[in-house]
């Protein structure tokens, strides 16, 4: 794994893991088909390297990952999710069910790491200067443009709010 990837995956982790970030990443996904691993890669190009990510840069990305996304992430968190309102195939299961589905979670978790780490190597954005708060909730409102979803802008921008306000100004700091 190269050091940007490396790099990527421990931002990323790091943003997710904030107060507010997965509920407003889940709502992303969910009703208007972001794909939060490109969010996250967007997040941390604006933020760690100064990179504009711009539709040019997100269309190329999305272009090469959009295969793996459809054909092993997004069948593998139908499974989980439809493992989480199904009942197994008898009482007596429900342990075991749920630990299969705790294991399709880590594997589901893995294959999006793969997804933000052909992302580090495809994008290959040089180090920069960190960039703002704002061009870190720009960077967010191209992924969801690309996403093309009819969006309110209250509703995307109070979701990328929560996002961009939890990444910090600063390229060092400790806290990610």
């Amino acid at each position: 794994m190269s050091a940007d990837a490396e790099d990527l995956w421990r931002f990323a982790v790091a943003l997710h893991a904030r107060s507010g970030v997965e509920t407003a990443c889940l709502a992303l996904q969910d009703e208007a088909g972001v794909d939060v691993p490109l969010l996250l890669f967007a997040a941390w190009a604006a933020s760690r390297r100064g990179a504009k990510v711009d539709q040019e840069l997100l269309e190329d990305i999305n272009q090469r990952i959009s295969p793996w996304r459809e054909s092993v992430i997004r069948p593998l968190r139908t499974v989980r999710r439809t493992m989480k309102s199904s009942q197994p195939p008898h009482r007596d299961l429900d342990k075991a069910a749920a630990e299969l589905r705790s294991r399709i979670k880590t594997v589901e978790l893995e294959a999006e790491r793969l997804s933000l780490d052909a992302l580090a190597l495809h994008a290959q954005v040089p180090q920069g200067q960190p960039g703002s708060q704002s061009d870190v909730l720009a960077a967010l409102r191209a992924v969801v443009d690309l996403a093309g979803a009819g969006l309110s802008e209250s509703w995307r921008d109070k979701h990328l709010t929560a996002i961009a306000e939890s990444v910090p100004s600063t390229q060092h700091s400790p806290a990610l």
